[in-house]
């Protein structure tokens, strides 16, 4: 069982993750994984590594994500489910937004020496 500490820390990193990602700070978003942890994108894709994250996080811009219903189930005292809906919008040079993608997202966390990280993230249009 997770204690209510473990479960704001876990939101608190899709809170670190989004900022980052829509910032541009591809360090601090890739920093959000573990060393060796993994995003599968809708489309099949696979970035591995933090190497690879902080490219696929790179020269992003006009995109604000938005998560919600966010279920945290135990695996372990260390490890964690995560499911949740990701809405993705995209905000216009002129401030217009529409919505960019729909879908639900399916993690791994972690905890590690320095706080829960994403082991691996997979991104479903549902």
């Amino acid at each position: 069982m997770l204690t209510a500490e473990d479960q704001l820390s876990i939101h608190a990193l899709y809170a670190r993750y989004a900022e980052a990602f829509d910032r541009g700070a591809s360090e601090v978003s890739a920093d959000c994984f573990t060393e060796d942890g993994s995003f599968t994108r809708a489309n099949g894709v696979t970035s591995t590594g933090r190497d690879e994250l902080r490219t696929m996080a790179e020269g992003v811009s006009g995109i604000r994500h938005l998560y919600a219903n966010v279920l945290i189930e135990a695996v372990g005292p260390n490890e964690a489910t995560v499911s949740c809906t990701n809405l993705r919008l995209r905000v216009a040079d002129d401030g217009a937004i529409a919505i960019h993608a729909l879908g639900v997202m399916r993690d791994r966390v972690v905890r590690t020496a320095v706080g829960w990280r994403f082991q691996r993230r997979t991104s479903s249009p549902t």
